[in-house]
């Protein structure tokens, strides 16, 4: 499950953050099918493109995505 989600600065643009638990292996399973997906489909404006996987502390990890002004993000 995504907890929360961060607009963060990061290489002088602004990328949204989805911060996961790593210790649930379906949701860890999930956010890699999201990645590997993500780098299936052609660069497009209505696509968020991912940027990277980073580590928040124990079991914690962000997700690092495009961000779009006034684009509302669904925590699923």
């Amino acid at each position: 499950m995504i907890n929360k989600v961060y607009k963060a600065f990061w290489n002088k643009a602004y990328v949204t953050s989805k911060s996961f638990n790593t210790d649930n292996v379906i949701v860890t399973k999930e956010i890699v099918r999201e990645i590997r997906l993500n780098e299936k489909v052609p660069t497009e404006e209505n696509i968020l493109r991912f940027h990277g996987i980073t580590s928040s502390g124990s079991n914690r990890c962000l997700l690092v995505i495009d961000y779009e002004e006034g684009r509302n993000f669904v925590i699923i």
